[in-house]
């Protein structure tokens, strides 16, 4: 038995609840999905990481939840490309009109 720090994070997660201010505006829910993206971004500059798949998590008013995941081609940390499948997968999982308290 080791006790000893790991090397490496299998998974970073970043997510936000805002059930105060809960939302069925893209916009304003691509903006907390920025924000947890630029969180993720301190983290992986900080240890040097880069990220090889992503997933997405929007989880509505009543609970339910949609998840779907990205797997890049490579390693990358180009916030940029990451951001930008990030959106892709953001629009395949929202549902218009939905309450969401969480991404």
């Amino acid at each position: 038995m080791s006790f000893l720090p790991k090397t490496h994070a299998k998974s970073i997660g970043r997510s936000r609840a805002f059930n105060k201010e809960m939302t069925s505006s893209p916009d304003i829910l691509l903006e907390k999905i920025s924000s947890n993206l630029d969180r993720m971004f301190d983290t992986l500059s900080y240890k040097h990481y880069e990220i090889r798949n992503i997933s997405l998590l929007l989880i509505q008013k009543n609970w339910a939840h949609q998840k779907l995941s990205y797997e890049f081609e490579s390693y990358t940390h180009d916030r940029k490309v990451i951001f930008q499948q990030l959106k892709k997968i953001f629009y395949d999982i929202y549902i218009p009109g939905e309450l969401y308290r969480k991404t």
